[in-house]
């Protein structure tokens, strides 16, 4: 694997066993994460210096998407706050699957709304965060709201957002699946009051199973006989975490 490889999404136990069943995952709007700060630590800096920010902004938030993955396996933090098991994908070959996603329309073929990537933890003072800020600035300071492929074109530059977080969370090493909705609804999930679309695997991408030191041992078992019992999983090992 290149510099990418493996990378772990972490989840509870009935979910994890509803990706592996259906063979997709949520991305999460962006205003559902679990840090409210998403994506704002640069277009904020940057409200003095681009032309038309309250627009730019209002359309990145409303439309963008995002699966987080964390570097390492056995994360104790993300073990008690985002989970209590995870699904290890090879990130690297992942970024070779035909790219389909599905919304409230149905499944799309996603040919441009899609990015991947590992995240940039960084400071005001750090060359990174200069050279994104450049970028971004470029990109965004003359965009025309009055046109369609301007205002698109205005979604992929704010993919850069997204990988940009603050040096003080560098530990969780984190990597993304980021895409926004062109012209096209999200799903809904009453039960949480969320919005989310779906991005679809195939079942060799996913290489390992973690479980928690907290996972119940009836989840637990749940997990290991779906495993035992489906042809597409075979491949793929369990492991323990503390």
């Amino acid at each position: 694997m290149n510099e990418y490889g493996m990378r772990y999404h972490y989840t509870n136990a009935s979910a994890l066993l509803n990706i592996l069943k259906t063979k997709r995952f949520r991305l999460t709007h962006c205003k559902d994460l679990n840090d409210s700060t998403e994506g704002k630590f640069l277009l904020e800096k940057l409200r003095k210096d681009i032309n038309n920010h309250s627009e730019i902004f209002r359309i990145m938030t409303d439309n963008i998407f995002i699966g987080c993955f964390c570097a390492s396996g056995n994360f104790p933090v993300k073990m008690k706050s985002y989970g209590k098991v995870n699904i290890g994908f090879d990130f690297e070959a992942m970024q070779e699957d035909l790219r389909f996603t599905t919304d409230a329309n149905g499944k799309c073929h996603n040919t441009s709304g899609i990015s991947f990537g590992n995240c940039c933890y960084t400071d005001c003072e750090d060359e990174n965060y200069t050279n994104v800020i450049n970028y971004v600035t470029d990109k965004l300071s003359n965009i025309d709201f009055n046109s369609l492929s301007s205002q698109q074109f205005a979604y992929l530059s704010c993919f850069q957002c997204f990988f940009l977080k603050p040096i003080k969370y560098k530990d969780e090493n984190e990597s993304r699946i980021v895409s926004y909705l062109w012209r096209r609804e999200p799903l809904y999930d009453s039960k949480t009051c969320k919005h989310y679309i779906e991005f679809h695997f195939t079942p060799d991408k996913v290489r390992s199973i973690t479980i928690g030191p907290s996972c119940k041992e009836n989840d637990r078992m749940s997990i290991e006989e779906f495993l035992d019992n489906s042809s597409d999983y075979k491949h793929v090992f369990i492991t323990n975490c503390g």
